[in-house]
């Protein structure tokens, strides 16, 4: 686990990523992001043609990484600390999919359904 200031670009394009924090205080959320059909602002994300703009209200997003798509990035992030926490602490029991949004007065949805190239089955032993 590292602060995205301390990755560097060899890292950046080759690993898997999870980047969990606000938008507003990462250039690489922001930049990840892209791949998932996911836009911030400063104080919005938008997605599907929605925007969301209430500070309770977060995303989780996969995609490739933009740098190297043998890669995949999976964004949380909310539009306030509080909405980032809850997110990635709910993120665990939700079911896979590529975009699921929790917005401020609603429940949690996926937006987007799970693209089949994305995951792969793991043998636990």
């Amino acid at each position: 686990m590292k602060a995205d200031r301390e990755l560097t670009e060899a890292e950046r394009k080759s690993h898997h990523l999870l980047l969990v924090g606000r938008s507003a205080c990462s250039d690489l959320i922001e930049e990840m992001a892209r791949s998932t059909g996911v836009r911030f602002t400063t104080q919005t994300f938008s997605v599907g043609g929605a925007v969301y703009g209430d500070d309770c209200s977060a995303v989780c997003a996969a995609g490739p990484n933009v740098m190297d798509p043998a890669y995949s990035v999976v964004v949380v992030a909310g539009l306030s600390p509080l909405a980032t926490f809850k997110a990635a602490g709910a993120m665990a029991g939700w079911p896979a999919t590529n975009v699921r949004i929790a917005p401020a007065r609603g429940k949690a949805r996926d937006l987007v359904g799970l693209d089949e190239n994305l995951t792969r089955e793991i043998e636990v032993n």
